[in-house]
């Protein structure tokens, strides 16, 4: 059975904050195409994180142990 406990989480929501705060140094220093091309990746990036969460949501209703905020 997957689980995270709130300081995984915790800590997740710490390496999102960090690297959103890079990108956002990143870009202030790139050409427009490259902030582009940035841009087109990170949306694959939201489309791979939600992939993942509908399989964890799978994976958690299959157990029987469906554990949403």
């Amino acid at each position: 059975m997957l689980q995270v406990t709130d300081a995984g989480t915790q800590v997740l929501d710490d390496i999102a904050d960090r690297w959103a705060a890079l990108i956002n140094k990143i870009t202030d220093e790139m050409n427009p195409d490259s902030v582009r091309i940035l841009h087109q990746a990170s949306e694959r990036l939201n489309e791979t994180a939600f992939a993942t969460e509908h399989v964890i949501d799978v994976m958690q209703s299959q157990s029987g142990s469906i554990t949403k905020p």
